[in-house]
């Protein structure tokens, strides 16, 4: 096994005791070095892990969920999108109305000039 093969293989899991991983190990003493360093980081991670719960923990825990109030549910987010929709279809309508006036005032200008041909 090459060394960048070993330290792929020991990063992925430092605890591997396969008979590959061992002769590597030994192998050189850069490769044992890098080892125990992983192993000892291990044991560190392990030990960062273990938190004792508090004995009190879900008292406090189910007290402090009693004394919130349930949920509302959001009507302003409601009102908002009816709101928004009035707006935009107040916008169309005006926009479309605009567009028929306007139509209406070239439809009438060239029938004056037909008229007064």
């Amino acid at each position: 096994m090459d060394d960048l093969e070993f330290r792929r293989r020991i990063l992925a899991d430092p605890n591997d005791n396969s008979a590959e991983m061992i002769e590597a190990k030994n192998s050189s003493l850069v490769n044992r070095k890098l080892s125990d360093e992983l192993l000892q980081l291990d044991t560190k991670l392990e030990k960062a892990l273990k938190v004792d719960v508090p004995d009190d923990l879900v008292d406090r825990i189910l007290f402090h969920q009693s004394g919130q109030t349930p949920a509302k549910p959001k009507t302003t987010r409601v009102h908002l999108a009816i709101a928004a929709s009035i707006a935009f279809a107040f916008g169309v309508f005006t926009g479309q109305f605009d567009q028929i006036i306007s139509n209406a005032d070239v439809t009438r200008s060239a029938e004056l000039r037909h008229w007064d041909k």
